[in-house]
């Protein structure tokens, strides 16, 4: 809890910095709309990037390996805390949920105002679907952030391995274009069925299942590599390498 105030203190201290950050976002995504609005699609299109957009900030504030605390050399502070680096990594996800949810409201705001006519049942649901399969993502970016603490340079494609997950899961064309091994593998990525659920306007249902199953793996693996990298770390000294 205490990680979590002291984020929100920070949002609150700087609070150019916060702004830019809770409104930028939809003058980002909004050009794809308005693209997709010439072919009916924007609505779809607003739904999909939004949620790359949670899998963007949950990667960038859990999934990087620490970089910015390696690069400041603070690395070790954490490690020595007896909060333990799991439960830190997982106030650091409430806290970005708790941002994604106002950026969310902030983008369907906008949207209306720019003429999307998204209506409130429609918004409440598209907020719960991103909330309910952000756990999900947050497991995925577990295991890039034990990848990212094992193979430091991994930090440094942070942006490409946003951007390609964003393609394979059918952000901005359905994934049934794809051929069967590019399927295949968006069926490993969360993010998918996060979109599948939105075409649906689903919240709960058949996709959840596998999404979540997917998840729980990802899970387990990202937390015993993150304790093996953390344990080699710590004796070769390498907290601060970056």
């Amino acid at each position: 809890m205490i990680i979590l105030w002291k984020e929100l203190r920070y949002s609150i201290r700087y609070k150019i910095q916060t702004i830019n950050m809770l409104v930028s976002p939809f003058f980002i995504i909004y050009s794809y709309v308005l693209l997709a609005s010439e072919y009916g699609e924007g609505k779809q299109i607003l739904k999909s990037m939004l949620a790359w957009y949670w899998l963007n900030q949950i990667f960038f504030e859990t999934g990087s390996g620490f970089y910015v605390e390696r690069m400041e050399g603070t690395l070790v502070n954490y490690l020595m805390c007896p909060i333990g680096i799991i439960k830190y990594l997982f106030w650091k996800y409430i806290y970005i949920v708790i941002i994604c949810i106002i950026i969310s409201i902030n983008v369907i705001i906008f949207g209306n105002i720019f003429g999307m006519n998204i209506l409130f049942k429609e918004a409440i649901m598209l907020v719960l679907l991103l909330l309910v399969s952000s756990v999900p993502t947050w497991t995925c970016s577990l295991l890039y952030c034990g990848l990212c603490l094992k193979y430091k340079k991994m930090s440094d494609i942070n942006s490409i391995v946003q951007q390609i997950l964003g393609v394979l899961s059918g952000c901005t064309t359905n994934i049934n274009n794809y051929s069967r091994i590019v399927r295949f593998v968006s069926y490993l990525i969360p993010l998918t069925y996060t979109i599948l659920m939105s075409n649906k306007n689903m919240i709960l249902g058949k996709y959840l299942i596998p999404q979540y199953g997917i998840g729980i793996i990802y899970f387990g693996i990202g937390i015993a590599i993150i304790k093996n990298s953390v344990k080699e770390m710590r004796q070769k000294g390498e907290c601060e390498q970056w």
